[in-house]
């Protein structure tokens, strides 16, 4: 990030840019009404995914899914798709089929058209970029800046299951997983090998003006909190307790010696939307919620800037978040 922050200073916009770097998308005014919401991701073999653990069609998805969850925290629409890929000799024409097919099928469950694209050989493995356009009107665009002192953080869904998917496959490497586990581990490859981007909940919070602030979670809350929380210039408290936590994550992390709420606070890849309520939304947002079929938990709250970023334990002492997620250029 700090990359990205040298890289800004040499980045120059017009006032058509409502949105610029700095947050989930990029929002420029589309007409007087609408803003174009757009953004891009790129996943490369060996950093991003693994050609033995993953299926053309799960690859589709996830290829889809990381630039759909960026959409879906701003609370906006998806429209169109464009995919470059470069390919390596050694993938086969069968696997890049399939690869489209599961494109054409995702984007349809998404009601996106996919537009155009580019292709070239690789050297270095398989290279997917996809970049996705959306919309939403201009006062009910989400961003990461908007939060405030005393707003309440809430995420969707559980959190780590990814994670544990991840390990499943290096651990299934190298020895057999009980079989009474088999059904959890079973339960985290499907959450880690098909993500569901959070399109709808997201429209909702958007559509009823109940997010003061939003961000996807790619890369775990220890990273993605102190991203929000630096857009909106706030400290932060997330509850250990409160973290939600799937019983099949739970009993397989255990399993196998490592700490539950680890897997929740700094695995990645879990797609579900962080956001934050006013005091005074509070009461609608509760009322609201139990029209989504998405669970919500309230795990935490904003506070002043000076108060950091905090974990309050289960004994109520506060501990900094001094690790964070998933990190590129660390070795």
């Amino acid at each position: 990030f700090k990359l990205i922050e040298k890289m800004n200073k040499h980045i120059e916009t017009d006032q058509r840019v409502f949105l610029g770097i700095g947050d989930d998308c990029a929002a420029t005014k589309f007409n007087s009404n609408s803003l174009l919401i757009t953004t891009t991701d790129i996943l490369i073999e060996g950093i991003h995914f693994q050609l033995d653990q993953i299926s053309p069609q799960q690859l589709a998805l996830k290829s889809l899914a990381v630039n759909l969850s960026d959409i879906a925290s701003m609370g906006a629409i998806p429209l169109y798709a464009l995919i470059s890929i470069g390919i390596p000799s050694y993938i086969s024409v069968e696997f890049i089929d399939n690869f489209y097919k599961g494109l054409s099928e995702y984007s349809r469950k998404y009601n996106v058209s996919i537009v155009g694209g580019d292709t070239s050989l690789s050297k270095s493995g398989l290279i997917i970029n996809i970049v996705l356009l959306g919309e939403q009107v201009q006062d009910l665009i989400i961003t990461r800046g908007g939060a405030q002192v005393g707003d309440s953080i809430f995420v969707t869904g559980t959190l780590g299951d990814s994670f544990a998917g991840l390990k499943v496959f290096d651990i299934r490497k190298r020895d057999k997983i009980d079989q009474e586990l088999e059904k959890y581990a079973d339960f985290v490859i499907e959450k880690h090998s098909f993500p569901s981007p959070r399109i709808e909940e997201g429209k909702f919070l958007a559509e009823n003006r109940l997010a003061s602030s939003m961000i996807d979670l790619s890369d775990g809350i220890a990273s993605d909190i102190k991203r929000l929380s630096e857009q909106s210039k706030v400290g932060a408290r997330i509850f250990s307790k409160f973290i939600p936590i799937s019983k099949e994550m739970r009993e397989l992390v255990k399993s196998f010696g490592g700490d539950p709420l680890e897997f929740a606070l700094y695995g990645g890849e879990d797609y579900e939307l962080l956001f934050t309520v006013r005091k005074e939304d509070l009461t609608r947002f509760t009322r609201l919620k139990e029209t989504l079929n998405t669970p919500a938990s309230h795990i935490g709250e904003i506070v002043r800037l000076e108060e950091g970023i905090n974990l309050v334990q289960k004994d109520n002492t506060l501990s900094p978040f001094n690790r964070i997620g998933y990190e590129h250029f660390k070795g």
